[in-house]
C-alpha cells in the first residue's frame, strides 16, 4: 500500500481542544482533521479525497501564553444605542448595511507546545492521488501549518514509502515516539498491544449543515494516545512503513 510519509517541526503550535474555553488547552499532537484539512490546502484540492492518516510526534514542554480574544454579540433589535448596550461591550463597528454593531475584545490564555517534531503518513484511499500529495507537500501551493493559522510547518522531508499491514510481531518492541493509536488496534487477542495512554476522541471528517452553514463532524476516532514507553508485545499485529517505523493508519 502505497503512502507518504513527512517528517516536520513546529516551534510553538497550539492544537486546541474543540471544549476549552477559558484556557484554550491544546492535543499533544494534531487531529486527524487539521492534517487532512493542512494536506488538502498545501496540494491545492478543491474537493474532499479520502485518506488514511497516521499521527506520531513528541515535543518538549508546554507553555501557557496571552492572546487578545474578541466577542462578537447578537445585535438586540431596538437597542444598538442605548447606553447599556454600548458600555457593556468596548467596541463598536458599522457592517455594510450602516448596522451599528458592537463587540468585547479582552485577553485570554492558550497552551503551547515547544519544539514539536512530527512523522505523519498520508495513505490516500485512491493510490493514484499518491504522487499529487507528494508533490504538493514538496511545493505547497499555500503555506503549510497545523493548528492555527500562524503556527507555521516546516517540512524536513517528503518521501513516498509503502504500508506493509498485518504484521506479526515476532519480539516485543516499544515505541519510537508518542504516537495516537485507534482504540480498534488493540481489541481483542489479535491485537494485544497492552498499550496505556490518555484517550481521546479525535475528529476526522466533518460535513457542512445545510441550515446551519455551520461543520457538522461525522466521524470520530477513538484512540489512546500512548508513549515511547507503551510495549507491542510478541504475537500482535501490526503495520510498518518500508523504513521500519510503526505505523497506525486509520
Amino acid at each position: 500500500m502505497k503512502a507518504v510519509r513527512i517528517e516536520a517541526y513546529q516551534n510553538m503550535p497550539c492544537y486546541r481542544k474543540a471544549s476549552s474555553f477559558r484556557l484554550r488547552e491544546t492535543y499533544p499532537l494534531p487531529p486527524y482533521s487539521t492534517v487532512i484539512g493542512m494536506v488538502h490546502k498545501a496540494c491545492g484540492f478543491t474537493g474532499y479525497h479520502s485518506m488514511r492518516i497516521s499521527v506520531q510526534g513528541e515535543y518538549c514542554s508546554t507553555v501557557n501564553d496571552i492572546y487578545t480574544h474578541y466577542e462578537f454579540n447578537p445585535v438586540p433589535k431596538g437597542k444598538t444605542e442605548s447606553k447599556d448596550y454600548v458600555e457593556r461591550y468596548n467596541i463598536g463597528y458599522y457592517s455594510k448595511d450602516n448596522t451599528h454593531h458592537r463587540l468585547n475584545r479582552g485577553t485570554g490564555y492558550h497552551e503551547l507546545l515547544t519544539d514539536v517534531r512530527l512523522l505523519i503518513h498520508v495513505c490516500p484511499d485512491d493510490e493514484s492521488m499518491v504522487d499529487a500529495i507528494y508533490q504538493g507537500m514538496l511545493n505547497p501551493s499555500y503555506y503549510p501549518s497545523l493548528g492555527r493559522w500562524e503556527d507555521l510547518l516546516r517540512i524536513d522531508l517528503v518521501e513516498k514509502c509503502e504500508i506493509y499491514e498485518n504484521i506479526i510481531n515476532n519480539a516485543t518492541f516499544t515505541l519510537n515516539r508518542n504516537a495516537y493509536i485507534p482504540v480498534e488496534f488493540y481489541k481483542g487477542n489479535e491485537f494485544n498491544y497492552k498499550i496505556t495512554g490518555t484517550r481521546y476522541k479525535i475528529n476526522k471528517r466533518y460535513t457542512i449543515n445545510p441550515k446551519t452553514e455551520l461543520r457538522q463532524w461525522v466521524e470520530q476516532i477513538d484512540v489512546i494516545y500512548a508513549s515511547p514507553q507503551s510495549k507491542i508485545v510478541k504475537g500482535a499485529i501490526y503495520s510498518k512503513d518500508s523504513k521500519g517505523d510503526a505505523v497506525f493508519l486509520t
